[in-house]
């Protein structure tokens, strides 16, 4: 009975393995997929880099312009107040709407160079080798 509830226990070992290898080949052809799309699918992923290119300016900016307050915060010497969650609730909205406009209207080319670089590299990408 002892080596019956073993194999039960290398069985399941077993299966789960199988399942994680199945869910990771599924992967790879979804990736394959995407890769080798043409037409309308490519452009509508082209159009997808980018504006993950674009937010992820847009998120950098907002972080810089966080780190720039706390600066101006240290050399005032004002205290964080507990109660002030609020506006500091505003003010990180404020930053984070600021840092999508600028991307929008002024870009500082961040986000473009990050999509063609990604664009690039995903152009020489064989999807046969994956």
């Amino acid at each position: 009975m002892a080596a019956i509830s073993g194999m039960d226990g290398l069985n399941a070992s077993a299966f789960t393995q199988f399942q994680a290898a199945e869910l990771s080949n599924a992967h790879v052809d979804r990736l394959k997929d995407s890769l080798t799309s043409t037409g309308q699918d490519k452009d509508a992923s082209d159009e997808e880099l980018l504006n993950a290119c674009k937010q992820f300016e847009a998120y950098f900016l907002e972080q810089i312009f966080k780190q720039m307050y706390k600066s101006v915060e240290a050399i005032n010497g004002e205290d964080s107040d507990p109660q002030a969650g609020l506006v500091s609730f505003f003010r990180d909205s404020t930053f984070s709407d600021i840092a999508a406009t600028s991307v929008e209207t002024q870009s500082n080319g961040l986000a473009r160079m990050l999509y063609e670089s990604m664009k690039h590299t995903l152009n020489s990408v064989d999807p046969r080798t994956l």
